[in-house]
Order: C-alpha cells, then sequence, then structure tokens
C-alpha cells in the first residue's frame, strides 16, 4: 500500500506531482481523497474531473470541509488531495441519494443495503463513509451497519462548508466525485482484502457524570421529555441561565449515551423557536412528526433542546461535561492504540469543529501528534467512529483509523504529550466553570443528575469569553 498527500496549489503542479509518482490503476486499485474549504460546488466536480482524467480508473471520493487536516497540520483555506494505492486490496466506492424523488428519506434498512450493495464486500475491513447534513436517521443507519456488516469498521462524519459557502442559502456541506455532486447524499469507499487489517479509535474528552437518564419524547431532532419531564428546563436548570446569552456552552456539557459512555450527543437550546419554526408542517419530511404528535402545541414559541439528529425515545443517556485533562487522557490511549498496530500504512483523521469552539487549540494539539505520519482528512460537523466493537456516530470527537496490507511504521510524535499546557490556557475561566460544577456535584451526591442542581450552575460560574 502506498499513500501520499498533496495541497493543491495549480492543476499544472497536481499533473507534474502525478506524472512523478507514475500512478496506474491496473497495478493496483487507487482512492484519490479530495477534502476542500475552497472549491465551490462545480469547481469541486472539475477537479475531481482533472484528476480522473490524470489516473484513469481511479475511484475518487470528495468532500467540502471548513479545514483540512495534512501530514498533521491543520490548513485552513486551502484543499488537500491524498491517494492511496493498495497492493493486493481492492477498493469500492459509490455516491447514493439519501432521499427520493418525492423528498422522503430513503430508510435507514435500504440505506445500509444500497451502500453494502454498491461498495462493500464479504472482505471489507474498513469504510470511509461521509453523509451530508440534511439526512436526521443517521443513528439507526449506524445501528443498521452494525447489523448488517459487524466486521467492518467505519470512520468519516458529515462534512461541514468551507468560508466561500457562508452566508449563501445552501450553507451545509457537499459531497461529490468525478461525475458530480450532492448536498442530499452519501459517499463511501471500501478498502477490502484478505492481508488488510485496520484499527479505528476516537478521543472525545467527555467525562459522564450523574445517573441515568430515558428519552421519553422527542419530535423530530429535539428531545421533548426526559424520564417524562421537560428535557428543555431541566438542560436549562443543569447548564444555568448563562447557556441563554452563551449556546456554545451546550457543547461543554453533552449528553453521553449510556452503554457507550463517551460517545457524545450535543444538544442545542432555545427559547425562542416553536416546534412549526423548526419543522415546517408543509414539508413531507415532517408529515409524521404531526401525524404521531396530533394534539402538541406547534406554534408556541417555547425552550426546546435539540440533537443535530433524530435520537431514539427510549435511548438511555446520562449527563456528561468535556474537560481539557480527559482530553489528554483519551488521546493518550487512542495513541497507544494506534502506535501498537503494525500494520499502520496508512492513516485518516476527523476531527469536530465543535471541538474547536470549545477549546481553540484542542485540534491543532491533537493532530501534532500525528505531524510526521501521512495522516489526512479535515474538520467535520459530526464524526462517524469506531469504538469498543461497533460504530457510532457521535458529536464533538477526534477519530483516527490505521490500516495497511503489510507491517508498516508511522513516524509518531508522543513529545506532543509534554505540552498540554495550551490547553488548559486556551480558556482558563471555562475551565474554572468546569471547577465549579464539579464543587457542586461533589455537595449534591444525592442529586440523580447535573439538572437536577435546585439551582442553576450559571449563577455561580465567571464570565466566559467564549465567540
Amino acid at each position: 500500500m502506498f499513500t501520499w498527500n498533496f495541497q493543491f496549489i495549480s492543476k499544472a503542479r497536481l499533473a507534474e506531482a502525478f506524472d512523478q509518482l507514475k500512478l496506474d490503476a491496473s497495478k493496483g486499485d487507487i482512492l484519490i481523497r479530495i477534502h476542500t474549504a475552497i472549491h465551490l460546488e462545480e469547481e469541486a466536480v472539475d477537479l475531481a474531473r482533472f484528476l480522473s482524467d490524470l489516473v484513469p480508473g481511479a475511484h475518487i471520493l470528495g468532500t467540502s470541509t471548513s479545514a483540512a487536516i495534512f501530514w498533521g497540520k491543520l490548513v485552513q483555506n486551502q484543499c488537500v488531495i491524498s491517494v492511496t494505492q493498495m497492493s493486493r486490496g481492492k477498493i469500492r466506492s459509490a455516491m447514493l441519494p439519501v432521499f427520493d424523488e418525492n423528498g422522503i428519506p430513503v430508510p435507514p434498512q435500504v440505506l445500509c443495503r444500497n451502500i453494502m450493495d454498491a461498495a462493500v464486500s464479504e472482505q471489507t475491513k474498513l469504510l470511509l463513509t461521509f453523509l451530508t447534513a440534511d439526512y436526521l436517521d443517521i443513528y439507526s443507519l449506524i445501528d443498521c451497519c452494525n447489523e448488517q456488516m459487524p466486521d467492518v469498521q467505519m470512520i468519516g462524519g458529515i462534512p461541514n462548508c468551507s468560508g466561500l459557502a457562508l452566508g449563501r442559502a445552501q450553507e451545509a456541506g457537499f459531497v461529490f466525485n468525478e461525475k458530480g455532486w450532492t448536498n442530499r447524499g452519501i459517499i463511501a469507499a471500501s478498502f477490502s482484502g484478505e492481508n488488510l487489517e485496520c484499527c479505528s479509535g476516537c478521543a472525545t474528552g467527555a467525562q459522564p457524570i450523574g445517573e441515568e437518564t430515558v428519552i421519553t419524547d422527542t419530535f423530530g431532532t429535539c428531545v421533548l421529555t426526559l424520564n417524562g419531564e421537560d428535557a428543555a428546563n431541566d438542560f436549562l436548570l443543569g447548564i444555568g441561565e448563562m447557556l441563554k446569552e452563551k449556546p456554545v456552552l451546550a457543547d461543554l456539557f453533552p449528553y453521553v449515551f449510556s452503554d457507550t459512555g463517551e460517545i457524545p450527543v450535543v444538544m442545542h437550546y432555545s427559547d425562542d423557536k416553536s416546534l412549526n419554526d423548526l419543522f415546517g408542517a408543509a414539508s413531507p419530511c415532517n408529515a409524521e412528526l404531526y401525524d404521531t404528535h396530533p394534539d402538541i402545541d406547534t406554534e408556541t414559541k417555547r425552550r426546546l433542546i435539540s440533537a443535530t439528529h433524530y435520537v431514539p425515545s427510549g435511548s438511555t443517556l446520562r449527563r456528561a461535561f468535556i474537560y481539557d485533562r480527559k482530553i489528554i487522557a483519551d488521546n493518550r490511549v487512542l495513541f497507544r492504540q494506534i502506535e501498537n498496530f503494525e500494520k499502520a500504512e496508512t492513516l485518516f483523521g476527523y476531527s469536530c469543529i465543535s471541538r474547536a469552539r470549545l477549546y481553540a487549540g484542542c485540534v491543532k494539539w491533537e493532530i501534532s501528534i500525528y505531524e510526521n505520519t501521512n495522516i489526512c482528512g479535515c474538520i467535520t460537523d459530526g464524526e462517524i467512529v469506531y469504538k469498543n466493537g461497533r460504530n457510532h456516530f457521535a458529536n464533538c470527537t477526534f477519530a483516527v483509523a490505521a490500516f495497511g496490507e503489510e507491517n508498516g511504521a508511522q513516524d509518531y510524535n508522543p513529545y506532543v504529550f509534554s505540552y498540554t499546557d495550551s490547553l488548559a490556557e486556551d480558556n482558563q475561566e471555562l475551565l474554572e466553570y468546569l471547577c465549579e460544577v464539579e464543587r457542586r456535584l461533589s455537595q449534591n451526591q444525592h442529586n440523580t443528575a447535573l439538572g437536577q442542581f435546585p439551582v442553576g450552575l450559571g449563577a455561580y460560574a465567571p464570565k466566559l469569553d467564549i465567540e
């Protein structure tokens, strides 16, 4: 297996570099990944077609992004291109729609089967997958993948948009190949082979606290009740009134699934929206929501908490918080896992935009551990990760996959673990806020969850300087 990464400068420079590599798809399957923060949709497709002409027979997978990961560094306002050629293994790829001709989402079971038919074989070990944000039933889709292909590890996520797209009607990211682009689809590439092995993991920094709580009612992505009680009131009570002024605090206090413990489910808080504002009754995608809640008030503006995607009723959650020491501990575990993997010929890495909002230096610090390796990836709006023997959809994570056909060592940089002060210095007030949370939690051990504190924590927190 061979992997090499390029930073896009011009088509002429790309042609020169690819000519030096002497790539030939007849000598082994080739995947060309493109993660771009500088191309609009048609421009991205044009680049993919150019690369397809340079390397006939290559599989091409592309996403938009707000920033790219290139040789272990975070690069903004750039486009990176990564080439992986297999020695004996096989690559399959596909770009599929996730809505039918009537605008109705493809059921997760059907979409899973479509992915398997188009891009998965009996010897598939790793599946690189990017799903655009409009498809909201991603948790169920990943569950189906675990059931239908339990031996396949997955990595990827939700592509976000580049700065060029901000302020336009289309704010979500898109996926593309040489045939076209879509902001309502999924693109995937599989790696298969008898000798192929992979090792995947993630770091979250999430520390579960309190006892379990069950989602008892939802409306779309909104969680309406937990244990039969108003979920938004519970959420606000736990974090405090400061949440109204600093909505990014919601990223700091996610829920986690009880059966996984560290897979964050980030909630967003609002008190000036109605259900109809969020889920228009005229949309055919939302018809079932209104049918199953015939008596609910959908017009009155109210407190609401909402996940990025559907979280099924009946899910058991715990409150959690993300802090710097846990981020460091998680990355140490992830690094040992990747470092000890013998067939690390190629590394993929994807990190969530939420991490940069919480700790400005977090992403740069995490990926610098791999700065001398061939890791390549991008920033996403949510990640598909593999942990504890199952694939998961998560928010606010850093995911890495190492794979190869032969033994191959990478030149890691473990010295980065000696320089962790920058994480704590990112926002000292934020850390003081977390210390106050822990102090109050220890004083209220009889409470079943953080959300049951008698007084909102915001009353005790310093003013945070969070953009």
